[in-house]
């Protein structure tokens, strides 16, 4: 029997918690939600859900690009929602240690880092975006980094969207030992 050095699988179930944001008018670029991953945590995103409320049967349909990114050093955008609420997904769980936001006006650059698309989709608008992948594909955004999800270009006309993003983190000693 084979024993290998570095465990093949190693299952990290950290807290989960949901964040948010309901009926906003968007009428240009804005970044849906910033998450910045504390420094002793890693954060993987377990579901993303962007919808909207006003463009049904528009003979104006349109296609929105929705763009997933990972952010190192200074890449955060500003003019939205600063550090909205975090709710634990189980009752009685500890406070998230990331920060997230949601809604920024000025997106989100590389700055003085890098911001590196992941994943980029052009979605009907009524469709709405639903991100969720199997636990072994989780984007995963270490301590310190961020993790963007965006609308990359300005609608054609107003469009009142809600969304939500379930994310869990983890501060297992394991990490270190699959991820580096």
């Amino acid at each position: 029997m084979l024993s290998p050095a570095v465990p093949l699988h190693v299952s990290i179930i950290g807290k989960e918690y949901v964040s948010g944001f309901q009926a906003q008018a968007v009428t240009t670029a804005v970044d849906f939600f910033e998450i910045v991953a504390p420094a002793d945590k890693t954060i993987f995103i377990n579901e993303i859900c962007i919808t909207q409320s006003t463009e049904f049967g528009d003979a104006a349909a349109e296609q929105l690009r929705i763009a997933l990114k990972r952010g190192v050093g200074n890449t955060l955008g500003s003019g939205g929602n600063a550090n909205v609420a975090k709710t634990p997904v189980k009752s009685g769980d500890d406070a998230a240690g990331a920060t997230v936001d949601t809604l920024h006006t000025t997106q989100a650059v590389a700055g003085d880092g890098t911001l590196t698309t992941l994943l980029e989709r052009a979605v009907p608008v009524d469709d709405g975006f639903y991100y969720s992948p199997e636990r072994i594909s989780r984007f995963t955004i270490r301590p310190g980094e961020n993790f963007v999800i965006a609308l990359d270009a300005a609608p054609a006309d107003s469009i009142t969207f809600s969304g939500y993003v379930i994310f869990e983190e983890s501060g297992s000693s394991k990490l270190k030992e699959i991820y580096e």
